[in-house]
């Protein structure tokens, strides 16, 4: 519990060292009064050693510049913890997607790092809406997948390399186009086999779709 504040969407998480790191979706206000612009909906987050005891809720995100933010992910890797998640920016009415990591366990998070600033034949990345990120680790390095489309449009599969470093992309790709997937994507999984991405999807006429790289 915490203290009457409505919790939703839990999503919980081990860290390198055997710790827990539990994501929730809440008032950012600290309360259950009514929403508005002072106590919108985000995530927060809270860390314990053993499952007993935790830590206060803390939001993800305190850039300003952020809002509606969502559906994080976490791996670990190279002796950190990584988390991508999707909000939504004051320069866009779409979702994007953000970059963050800690040295300390999942207790402090860095920055967010925008990692959607992707154009596309000379389309605005403002203008693309990037949602539902899935992360895998392999041999300490962080890959990812996600939905992505042109306005509204309907989604395709992405698949991506994190440079930890930079906090940015280091390559992605499209996965499937028309003649593979002429339906709108749903939440694409990834996994890797082999040291190849496999990626796993739905589309909205129940059909269950599984890719690999060649």
């Amino acid at each position: 519990g915490n203290g009457g504040v409505t919790t939703v969407s839990p999503k919980l998480f081990l860290t390198a060292q055997g710790s827990f790191i539990l994501f929730v979706t809440q008032p950012l206000g600290g309360n259950t009064a009514s929403l508005n612009q002072d106590n919108s909906l985000g995530v927060t987050y809270s860390v314990s050693s053993d499952g007993k005891i935790w830590s206060n809720y803390f939001p993800l995100s305190s850039s300003g510049n952020l809002q509606n933010v969502y559906l994080p992910y976490h791996v670990s890797s190279g002796g950190r913890e990584h988390v991508v998640f999707q909000a939504s920016p004051s320069n866009s009415r779409f979702y994007h997607l953000y970059y963050i990591s800690s040295r300390d366990n999942g207790k402090s998070w860095s920055d967010p790092s925008w990692i959607t600033d992707l154009s596309e034949d000379d389309i605005s990345s403002v203008d693309f809406d990037n949602q539902r990120v899935f992360l895998k680790e392999d041999n300490r390095n962080v890959y990812l997948s996600w939905e992505r489309k042109l306005g509204s449009g309907a989604p395709s599969p992405y698949y991506g390399q994190l440079n930890t470093v930079t906090g940015q992309l280091g390559s992605y790709e499209k996965i499937a186009g028309t003649g593979l997937s002429p339906n709108p994507v749903n939440n694409p999984q990834l996994y890797i086999s082999g040291g190849e991405p496999v990626v796993l999807w739905y589309n909205n006429i129940g059909q269950v779709v599984l890719a690999g790289k060649e």
